[in-house]
């Protein structure tokens, strides 16, 4: 492939700070992820390569062959339009060093939906890339529970779609999925798997292949990381053992406040994780390297303090909630605004979900340009009551941009500048912030004619996870990017935290659960302009976790078990506790089936009480992490009016009592709920024929006399016709029992039959009715 040379303009991508655990390089979010955060401030090289456009003349597969290759392996796309091809990769940045790619862009219509997605084949090989089925398949066509391909059968149908889809991609491994792997038990069956690619016998993360198979055990997703490069000799000169007592004697545990991502108001736990991450060794020297290749010691300075400045940060004084106006004067004296560009939007509303603030969501614009595109818009929010600048951006969608063009900054000078302003823009910033080593770790990729700065908060001498403030200068000090993370009311989150695991104590567990295993690595900066140019492959020995874990979660200071602040799967209460009280039980399946989900748990003494009488709010809890693991992570703002009369928003099972609300499985008009009461049969037909749609049938039928002897002691005679017709529930010796109370058993005994029904009721059990 031609290349040429020529100046980079100091352009990068623009990557806000949300999860610190996901945004790091993708070698470290195995290491300690979300524990700090550092930034590259040297300035690159001025000359870089550019990759020339793809000859299609020079394609061993034409474009037609990649197309044909997409629908004999997908036969679902025989009606699916292709709508744009596209030989390269102009879609990401930097570009990939390989664009002998055919990039397929499909058009799949459904009455009056439409759907687009994409597919990569690569134009030398043939080999697929990737693709994600990204329309709905026909009902007729959905394999619900049970699956007619059980997951050992899905990971052999896998395995044979990849010897056709991408057959020079060879010594592949299964590995277990462990990030956010609760599916629901409601809705489509997906296995979900990970194959990782080994060359010369050692592991390669980055070349990994994930893959969806549906319970009909059709493909339905296939993507796999490639990594162009030259492999080093595959034999260290460093032991397995040597690499690991080095890894045990550097690693030094330290106390973070982690906020605790939950749905609802935030909390936070403190916890304990690594100070530095050692968790990549070079296995040819023995050092520890950062994720630019550069050797780190265990006595690298990883934070500098900010000394006091007269010029501090003045809240609003007023006492008066700012006007757009009033925060717009605020922005410009320290921001830059592009020249023609004139505050045409602003809006006053929350940033990024957090309760009890009101910031002012400001936009510029010069009305000659187009409305959208890279250079198109700066953006700034400002809290409406302090004037503090939480986010401001030059280029919303683009780069930040040097004054004038080849103009380089003085680095030291640029930090003197970024010291002070951040002293101006954050409220007690020399007591809360300090200044991240810039030296020890990339974060946002290189830019020549800017330099970028990061600052930790801290809590009573400790670091908050995820808390941290980044900007951007050019070379004459302006600010052209800003972006602030804090958790809000931080002080009452922590009140009465402190650690009652000791560092210890916690060192151990961590040891025990962590090592360090030899894989190729793609080492050096391939974030940069320069994309993988600027990076290399070695050979290394990288921290690993046990199953389950993953580099965001630490050790709870308080109970000792591992969490996350954003993955749940991980959480004690997902660890799981083998049953002991189902064996031989006549409900012991369908038991399991619910424990395997994470629907149910046992207690911690391995108890499931299958016989013991269950709440309306049990059953409502269970029902909704049916169809939705995830339902409590939803925001729940506690400025909205009440839903319930008896049912607040701190009550355990508010979460599913809204979420169930939303889809009318709870009546508007309902108030008051009775969750703490326990569930009666009666009540039991009532909430199913709400999840199944029938509720306005079951009015209908309410005059229809039930074949049971009590029938007269039944209310909701309509509902129970129903749901008996249905088969979810059944008498006994001709009797309803419509009083009687519904144990844990028996709830998840209909539960099933509930997930067995799914694919003939009329509306898919938990889609929200318009």
């Amino acid at each position: 492939m031609k290349r040429k040379k020529r100046l980079v303009s100091g352009r990068s991508v623009v990557i806000p700070m949300l999860s610190l655990a996901m945004l790091q390089p993708a070698m470290y979010v195995g290491a300690e992820s979300g524990n700090t955060v550092f930034m590259q401030t040297q300035k690159v090289s001025a000359v870089q390569e550019e990759v020339i456009p793809a000859n299609p003349e020079n394609a061993k597969v034409t474009k037609e062959e990649a197309i044909e290759k997409i629908r004999s392996l997908f036969p679902m796309l025989k009606d699916a339009q292709v709508s744009e091809v596209e030989l390269g990769d102009s879609h990401v940045y930097p570009p990939p060093a390989n664009q002998m790619v055919w990039n397929i862009e499909w058009h799949y219509q459904r009455g009056n939906s439409g759907y687009g997605f994409n597919s990569r084949v690569d134009a030398m090989t043939g080999d697929l890339i990737s693709t994600y089925i990204g329309f709905p398949i026909d009902e007729e066509d959905v394999a619900y529970y049970p699956p007619k391909v059980s997951r050992e059968e899905a990971v052999k149908k896998a395995e044979a779609f990849i010897k056709k889809a991408a057959p020079y991609i060879t010594n592949l491994k299964e590995k277990p999925v462990t990030y956010f792997t609760n599916q629901p038990l409601f809705g489509q069956v997906r296995h979900s798997f990970q194959f990782e690619r080994t060359v010369q016998g050692i592991p390669v993360p980055e070349e990994s292949i994930y893959m969806t198979v549906d319970g009909e055990g059709r493909v339905i997703e296939f993507n796999r990381q490639a990594s162009i490069g030259e492999y080093p000799s595959a034999t260290p000169t460093i032991t397995a053992e040597e690499a690991l007592k080095k890894y045990q004697d550097q690693l030094e545990l330290t106390l973070h406040y982690i906020p605790l991502y939950r749905g609802g108001e935030n909390t936070v736990f403190l916890g304990w994780k690594p100070a530095v991450p050692y968790s990549v060794i070079d296995a040819m020297g023995g050092e520890f390297l950062s994720p630019t290749g550069q050797p780190m010691s265990k006595d690298s300075v990883v934070y500098e303090e900010i000394p006091k400045s007269m010029n501090a940060f003045k809240p609003n004084p007023s006492g008066k909630q700012l006007t757009a106006d009033e925060a717009a004067a605020i922005v410009e004296k320290v921001g830059k605004i592009p020249e023609g560009r004139k505050l045409q939007a602003k809006s006053l509303g929350s940033y990024r979900g957090e309760q009890g603030q009101s910031v002012w969501n400001l936009t510029y614009r010069d009305s000659t340009q187009r409305a959208f595109g890279p250079e198109s818009e700066t953006f700034a929010a400002i809290d409406a009551k302090t004037g503090q600048i939480l986010e401001f951006e030059e280029n919303r969608f683009g780069y930040p941009t040097s004054e004038v063009e080849g103009e380089k900054p003085n680095k030291e000078e640029v930090k003197k500048k970024a010291i002070e302003l951040i002293q101006q823009l954050y409220p007690n910033a020399a007591d809360d912030l300090k200044l991240i080593n810039t030296d020890s770790m990339m974060y946002y990729p290189p830019m020549e004619n800017t330099v970028s700065f990061g600052f930790q908060r801290f809590y009573n001498g400790i670091p908050v996870e995820g808390d941290t403030v980044n900007l951007t200068l050019n070379a004459k000090g302006q600010l052209v990017r800003l972006y602030t993370n804090q958790t809000t009311d931080l002080a009452g989150k922590v009140k009465g935290l402190s650690a009652k695991v000791s560092k210890e104590e916690a060192t151990k567990r961590y040891l025990k659960d962590t090592s360090v295993q030899l894989n190729f690595l793609r080492i050096g900066e391939p974030w940069s302009p320069e994309g993988n140019a600027n990076s290399d492959i070695k050979l290394v020995y990288q921290q690993t976790f046990k199953d389950g874990l993953h580099g965001g979660f630490a050790i709870d200071a308080i109970d000792g078990k591992w969490k996350s602040g954003w993955d749940p799967s991980g959480d004690a209460e997902h660890q799981g506790v083998e049953p002991k009280d189902i064996k031989g039980h006549w409900a012991e399946t369908s038991l399991q089936t619910l424990i395997r989900y994470q629907i149910i748990k046992p207690d911690e003494k391995g108890n499931v009480n299958p016989d013991h009488a269950i709440t309306r709010g049990e059953w409502l809890d269970m029902m909704v992490k049916a169809v939705d693991p995830y339902y409590d992570q939803v925001y729940i703002d506690p400025q909205a009016g009440e839903l319930f009369d008896d049912v607040k928003k701190d009550h355990a099972y508010y979460p599913a009592a809204r979420w169930a609300r939303e889809r009318d499985w709870i009546d508007a008009k309902e108030k008051k709920l009775g969750l703490d009461q326990v569930l009666t049969r009666e009540n039991l037909a009532v909430s199913l024929t709400h999840i199944v749609k029938y509720d306005k049938l079951a009015k209908f039928m309410g005059a229809e006399e039930v074949g049971f002897a009590d029938a007269s002691q039944i209310k909701a005679k309509g509902a129970v016709s129903i749901i008996t017709r249905l088969g979810l529930m059944k008498g006994v010796d001709g009797k309803f029992n419509p009083s009687s109370q519904v144990t844990k058993a028996q709830a998840a005994t209909v539960l099933m039959g509930l997930v067995e029904l799914q694919g003939k009721t009329d509306s898919p059990i938990g889609q929200i009715r318009y």
